[in-house]
């Protein structure tokens, strides 16, 4: 299979893949072999879990990958009950062992849900960020006031608030702050979860004779992506099967 570079966005100096490998719903070998094959084709971030339950999968993939540690971009989100001090860092210990490395690139807050103070957990990733263990630390699932209400808490700022984002998930207002505060978005469900390929006014926008190409729904949806990332900055990370071809976890 031929190799495809992905560009990077750069926020706060960090160099991010635009478009990233979501693993959701992904078990087993399918998880494995889905993230070998997107290696082979050009990713290089990969996004995963500790709800998912495939950390060791996506780790295998990656060990059986001819792919340099540092041109990998790996990310993975604390599930809800692993939000206290102790279980941040017990947990993190556990996600790397599985994933076979010795550091993430992004640790993020799966959602919201708060088993344990904000504060507390934002403590633990920000050591981890100290001690090397973790790169960068981010969010998913925040609105716009608890984003800020995270970035406050934190030592360090956060990277990424990882979303919905597409067609019918409007997300402009945190679109907006994370443009302000110099924050990526990262977008998850592009295609949401396939239904946009089968919406008729999307197909029509896509295809449409204003552009001299013929596109597909998904190349639509794609170009709609990279024209807000250059002025906004939107990452986008696709889930397979579903949204593979797509720009967005």
């Amino acid at each position: 299979m031929s190799e495809r570079e992905i560009p990077d966005v750069t926020v706060q100096g960090v160099d991010v893949p635009a478009l990233g490998l979501g693993t959701w719903r992904l078990a087993g070998e399918d998880c494995r072999r889905a993230v070998e094959t997107a290696l082979e084709l050009g990713y290089r971030h990969v996004d995963t879990a500790q709800a998912y339950g495939n950390e060791r999968e996506v780790g295998d993939a990656v060990a059986a990958a001819d792919v340099d540690r540092e041109e990998l971009f790996l990310t993975t989100k604390l599930v809800n009950g692993n939000r206290s001090y102790d279980d941040v860092r017990r947990s993190v210990e556990e996600s790397l062992a599985k994933l076979g490395t010795a550091y993430l690139d992004l640790l993020l807050i799966h959602n919201p849900i708060q088993r344990a103070p904000l504060t507390e957990t934002l403590r633990a990733m920000d050591e981890l960020v100290d001690d090397g263990t973790v790169r960068h630390v981010g969010v998913s699932n925040f609105d716009v006031d608890r984003l800020h209400e995270a970035r406050e808490a934190a030592d360090h700022e956060l990277l990424t608030d990882q979303v919905q984002f597409n067609p019918y998930w409007d997300q402009t207002a945190l679109l907006d702050y994370c443009e302000i505060h110099d924050l990526v978005l990262t977008a998850y469900s592009p295609l949401g979860h396939g239904g946009v390929l089968t919406t008729p006014c999307w197909r029509r926008s896509a295809t449409g004779t204003a552009s001299p190409r013929r596109r597909s729904p998904s190349g639509g949806v794609s170009s709609t992506r990279t024209s807000r990332s250059s002025r906004r900055r939107p990452h986008a990370s696709t889930s397979p099967p579903t949204e593979r071809c797509s720009t967005s976890s």
